[in-house]
Formats: C-alpha cells, sequence, structure tokens
C-alpha cells in the first residue's frame, strides 16, 4: 500500500523568463523543496525549457490556481514596483489566492517601493509567514512594509560551485537596464542602445593586453546583455569571443574557470565568490553594493563607478561562503512539513 503523497510546492520566482541568476535561484530551490520531502511545482514564463531544465512539474506563470498545498512566493528581487505597475501584483498572487495554504517568502530582494498599495499587497500575502531575504536593505523595505524578515545569504551560494583552474579569460558578464516605464511591462521594453560603449571597450582592450588575457562576453539576461556585449565588443581592437547563448551551466563554466570577471550582473558575482574568481563589479545597483559591503574583502570582490577605474587581479582566491543558509533551510523544511500533513489528510 502507497504512502501519502508528496507535498506540492509551488515556487512563484522568475523562472523561464532567460535570467541565469533567476534560474540558479530555482535550482537552489528545487533541491531544498527535494531534500525536505516534497514535490516541487515551477511557476514559469516557458514551461517546456524550464522542465528540461529542471526536470520537475511546471505551470505557467504565475501559477495562481495551481492545484499545490503550500506557496513559496521567491526567491528573487522580485519585491518592487519600479518596473510597471503589474510586476508586483503579479509576483504575490499566488500567495493571495492560496492565503488558506501554507506560505512562505524566500531568499526575498526588495528595491524602495513608491506606493503605499504595494505595503498593503505585501502584507495581505505575507503577513505573518516566515520570511528570508538577501540582504539588510531588503529587511529594510519589507519592515516598511509591515512584515518581519530574516536576513538570510542569497540562495545560490547553497549551489555545488567548484573552484577550477583558471584559464585565460577575463570573463564579462554585463547588460544594459531595461528603458524606464510605469504601465509597460519590462519584458515589453528593450534596453537601450544609447549607451557610452567607448570607455568599456578601451578598458578591456588595456586589460587584455597588460594580462594577456582574452576577453569573453558570457549574457546572464538574455537578449539586453548580448546586445550590449556585442556593441562593447565591436568598439575593441583586441580579440575576444561572445558566447552569447543562453545555457545555465555554460555561463557558470566559463565564471569558475576564469582568470577573473567584471560584470554588473548580481549572480555572476555570486558565481565568483563562491568559486574563487575575483571579480570587480561595476554597477550602483543597490543590491550589488549591497553584496560587496557584506563580503568586505576587495581581493575577492570590489566596485568601481566608471570603467578607466578598473585595474584586475588575475588568478584565484578563497572561495567565499556566507554562514546564514540554514535560515532558510529551516523554513523550507518547516513549509513541507506541514504541508506535507495536509496532503496526508487529502490521502486519507
Amino acid at each position: 500500500m502507497s504512502g501519502p503523497p508528496k507535498p506540492r510546492i509551488l515556487i512563484a520566482g522568475w523562472a523561464g523568463a532567460h535570467n541565469i541568476g533567476d534560474e540558479l535561484l530555482t535550482r537552489a530551490v528545487v533541491a531544498m523543496v527535494r531534500d525536505a520531502g516534497g514535490e516541487p511545482v515551477i511557476a514559469t514564463r516557458d514551461p517546456q525549457a524550464t522542465a528540461a531544465l529542471h526536470r520537475t512539474r511546471v505551470v505557467r506563470w504565475p501559477g495562481v490556481w495551481a492545484n499545490v498545498d503550500a506557496v513559496c512566493i521567491g526567491p528573487g528581487g522580485i519585491i518592487q514596483d519600479d518596473s510597471s505597475i503589474w510586476s508586483l501584483p503579479a509576483h504575490l498572487a499566488p500567495a493571495v489566492v492560496n492565503r488558506g495554504r501554507p506560505r512562505i517568502g524566500l531568499g526575498l530582494g526588495a528595491d524602495p517601493l513608491r506606493r503605499r498599495s504595494s505595503r498593503w499587497l505585501i502584507r495581505r500575502a505575507l503577513a505573518d509567514q516566515p520570511v528570508t531575504v538577501r540582504d539588510r536593505q531588503s529587511a529594510n523595505e519589507m519592515s516598511a512594509a509591515g512584515i518581519g524578515a530574516t536576513i538570510a545569504a542569497d540562495l545560490a551560494f547553497s549551489l555545488p560551485f567548484v573552484q577550477q583552474r583558471p584559464c585565460k579569460d577575463l570573463v564579462v558578464a554585463v547588460g544594459a537596464d531595461a528603458v524606464p516605464g510605469w504601465l509597460r511591462p519590462v519584458s515589453w521594453r528593450q534596453a537601450s542602445a544609447a549607451t557610452n560603449v567607448a570607455e568599456p571597450a578601451a578598458a578591456l582592450d588595456r586589460l587584455s593586453r597588460r594580462h594577456g588575457l582574452r576577453v569573453v562576453f558570457v549574457a546572464c539576461r538574455g537578449e539586453r546583455d548580448r546586445r550590449h556585449g556585442a556593441m562593447i565588443a565591436a568598439g575593441m581592437s583586441q580579440p575576444c569571443m561572445q558566447d552569447m547563448t543562453f545555457n545555465v551551466d555554460a555561463v557558470v563554466e566559463r565564471i569558475t574557470t576564469a582568470a577573473a570577471l567584471i560584470t554588473s550582473r548580481y549572480h555572476a558575482a555570486v558565481v565568483a565568490l563562491a568559486s574563487g574568481v575575483p571579480a570587480v563589479v561595476v554597477s550602483e545597483e543597490p543590491k550589488l553594493v549591497s553584496l560587496v559591503h557584506d563580503v568586505d574583502d576587495p581581493l575577492r570582490l570590489r566596485r568601481v563607478q566608471e570603467w578607466p577605474e578598473i585595474e584586475i587581479t588575475a588568478g584565484r582566491v578563497r572561495p567565499y561562503q556566507p554562514n546564514t543558509q540554514e535560515a532558510s533551510r529551516r523554513v523550507v523544511n518547516d513549509l513541507v512539513c506541514v504541508a506535507a500533513q495536509s496532503a496526508a489528510r487529502r490521502h486519507r
């Protein structure tokens, strides 16, 4: 006689959107849910690709009416109302609709919220539920919305990145931001092409000559990174390579075997940190500023404001592994346990 079914846990983050970071986060949560005895069900923009990548059940994003036993909002930087008025309601809808089921917020990043209605919606979705966030800024924003949150390291740090022998590549993972907008979803807006690429091209030429490295461009955020990288590459005089296909494992391999990384993408920096690759951040994004501050080790990770300021140290450093992962794992274990009780009652 078979036992009770595994509890189905809806993972409502941002899978299937051609974002390497979000796929790494999804991979981490899937592993945590399975380790806890649950069955992951991923809400995704691209069901076919997500099912193939993560080998699990999927529903089309946002998965509001999925037949599940519990809901996980996150992970990722989805607590924001700056990209459009539609983003936050869509991300929180699974928790609002399924208020009678166990639910958590997991590995969330929160930007400053512009509207009181956004804070009300967050309370509606996650009040009195366990929530973990990736940094102090996110915890402060959730607190301003009336939600207590525990700070835990970004979930991608829980993945098994291996320190590898460095090759002679300087990997560059950069991209332009989306064109600002209010009513239009961000997926309808392309990254601006009116970006100064002369300075990045000159800086990369200088670093390539000085250190004897080949510059390799990778795309962490799909088309916007491909376009931006191609524009910089076209302005360079030194030989370079564009490896811009969307392939999570290929991008991770490029970074973990690099001599050094230059990036404006959060999870490219996380992969470098976890695998001992020295990295330079060229970005003013709060989440990256916060990551540099938390690491507090310029040999591993440092930030510059302008491309002409960039210097690199090629080679290997000691991998960085924060000690705050267990908070997220406990939250997932508790969610699956409560959901299992619900699934057992349904099975009887």
